[in-house]
């Protein structure tokens, strides 16, 4: 798994065109009551690519 991860990063690197197929986000709400009224009564919730989040962390502390 770790090898498999460091594997996708350095593909990255060699190939940033690659990221647009790992940046798939979805995006759900979760109703914090039973009888949602208002948008507000929502959680939103983010579900990213962990490879994904992996790679532009790594990205972002390079740039720093």
């Amino acid at each position: 798994m770790q090898q498999n991860i460091c594997n996708l990063v350095f593909s990255i690197f060699e190939q940033p065109s690659c990221v647009d197929e790992l940046n798939a986000t979805l995006i759900t709400l979760i109703p914090k009551l039973d009888n949602v009224v208002w948008l507000k009564n929502f959680h939103l919730i983010s579900l990213c690519n962990v490879s994904y989040k992996i790679g532009t962390k790594i990205l972002v502390d390079k740039l720093q």
